[in-house]
């Protein structure tokens, strides 16, 4: 194996490893702010009132949908990177391929329970 195909060998799996490990670092990097940025709020809370309970509501679901858009950037950032490792390699299957069915089984899932739900509803 010559010194460039090691390098470019190296950079596949770099890539493919990076890609693999892009969403799981968005959302560590979420709940991390989280913690830090509300845990005043979290802990300031009275059971006893009903206002509160609204409150909590919405601040938990606020961070679930911060949660969710950071985890479809990550996701994205990760299938670039899948992409650029596949396009690099010769072959098709490689850690390129693991990472883009990583990121493409919940969008399949997803994908799937819309349609069933759409074809329900005619």
């Amino acid at each position: 194996m010559t010194d460039l195909q090691d390098k470019k060998l190296k950079a596949t799996w770099a890539y493919g490893l990076v890609s693999i490990i892009c969403p799981f670092f968005f959302v560590a990097a979420v709940l991390f702010y989280q913690k830090a940025a509300h845990s005043e709020f979290w802990h300031t809370l009275n059971v006893d009132n009903d206002t509160d309970h609204s409150a909590a509501a919405m601040m938990a679901f606020g961070e679930f949908v911060q949660l969710m858009c950071w985890l479809g950037v990550g996701s994205f950032i990760g299938t670039l990177l899948s992409l650029k490792s596949i396009r690099m390699q010769r072959r098709v299957a490689g850690i390129g391929l693991a990472g883009l069915a990583l990121k493409a089984l919940p969008l399949l899932a997803v994908l799937l329970l819309w349609m069933r739900a759409s074809l329900r509803g005619l």
